[in-house]
């Protein structure tokens, strides 16, 4: 976050090296949420953020920030400040890969996010709270992923299997 301003970036881009590029380059996680709400007509919005890169912006050559930053990863939150507050608008999910005071170096989030995602009927807040306890346990407590949850109509299943009672027959 930079000046209250949370950022979405691209993966080692060599332009960013000051704060007005930040700002140029990146896009607002509100602007998003913003344009989310607008859009919105009765759908379920969920973001899934790891941000916990660590990404400079002075101190380092472009070339350090690319090795640095180099993941297969498409976007990274910049943390010089911290993450500064995010109000979700009604209907969103927003799950992050650490809390926000944190900057990790590891995938212990996207590893137990692949091993969980795909679970039959589970809610979508009961799947990223087994996700954050598991992170949390493999990384001794180091690592608590954090998730900001404004879904309020009931529950939402990313894998939802339907039975068909007659069908067993």
């Amino acid at each position: 976050q930079i000046h209250g301003t949370n950022y979405l970036l691209p993966v080692a881009d060599h332009n960013i090296e000051t704060e007005l590029d930040v700002k140029y380059y990146g896009t607002s996680i509100e602007r998003i949420l913003g344009r989310f709400e607008e859009n919105r007509h009765f759908h379920t919005t969920i973001m899934v953020l790891d941000c916990c890169r660590p990404y400079s912006l002075s101190g380092t050559t472009s070339k350090q920030r690319f090795f640095n930053l180099l993941t297969y990863f498409c976007i990274s939150l910049v943390r010089a400040n911290g993450l500064h507050e995010i109000r979700a608008p009604f209907g969103t999910y927003i799950q992050f890969a650490c809390a926000d005071s944190q900057v990790v170096n590891t995938n212990l989030f996207i590893k137990h996010l692949l091993r969980n995602i795909t679970q039959k009927n589970v809610d979508v807040a009961d799947t990223f709270q087994q996700i954050s306890k598991a992170v949390y346990v493999e990384s001794n407590r180091s690592q608590w992923p954090l998730s900001i949850n404004e879904l309020r109509n009931g529950p939402i299943y990313l894998n939802q299997v339907l039975t068909c009672e007659y069908c067993r027959n």
